[in-house]
């Protein structure tokens, strides 16, 4: 199951903790108005202002933050078909298949989706936004904007900085319209593909 590295305990002990040290502010006496003015209220505007300190560029420690580790530069990566990478690590030996469209990796971190080394190596190589990293395309950033805030009323450069070379997006044949394609280059074999499924 692609459970993006969670379990239910853990989803459910960080909303929690959330609650109780961001919201409640570790305060146990409360009224039930109080209560219910905190969780309708102020809950939805520290979720509005974590989103907006993400894509602002602000440093704050994530395990979706691209790593910066020296050691995933050393990382010997090629490119496969349909967005499929391979990762290879000249430290451990071994070979990892990486697809950022889809957010899956074949080491056992990102084996249910979570984030992993390899994802991260590749999006920082290629320039890529995958489904596990920050989003780092203007376009993404604007839409995260319009989540936290309930406005578009900003330029399309806004969330650029001042020299800027927008990332691709990470795809696969989920991401292409229904028809027809090519496998593997040869234009007399093509299969049948519907939209909106992974093959």
């Amino acid at each position: 199951m692609p459970t993006r590295g969670n379990n239910t305990n853990n989803t459910i002990e960080s909303a929690f903790r959330v609650l109780k040290d961001k919201v409640f502010d570790r305060t146990r006496a409360y009224s039930v108005p109080q209560l219910f003015h905190f969780v309708t209220e102020s809950l939805d505007s520290y979720f509005a202002s974590t989103i907006l300190t993400r894509i602002s560029g602000r440093n704050h420690w994530s395990r979706y933050q691209q790593s910066t580790s020296n050691a995933t530069q050393q990382f010997e990566i090629s490119t496969g078909v349909d967005g499929l990478y391979t990762v290879f690590n000249p430290s451990s030996g071994n070979t990892y298949s990486a697809h950022l469209a889809i957010g899956i990796c074949s080491c056992p971190v990102g084996l249910t989706g979570g984030p992993c080394k390899h994802q991260h190596a590749v999006s920082v190589r290629y320039n890529l936004e995958g489904r596990n990293s920050i989003p780092v395309t203007a376009e993404t950033k604007l839409q995260l904007h319009w989540v936290a805030t309930g406005s578009r009323d900003l330029p399309v450069d806004w969330y650029g900085p001042l020299t800027y070379s927008s990332p691709q997006k990470a795809v696969c044949d989920c991401d292409r319209p229904a028809g027809t394609q090519n496998i593997a280059g040869n234009s007399d074999t093509t299969v049948t593909t519907s939209a909106g499924r992974c093959h």
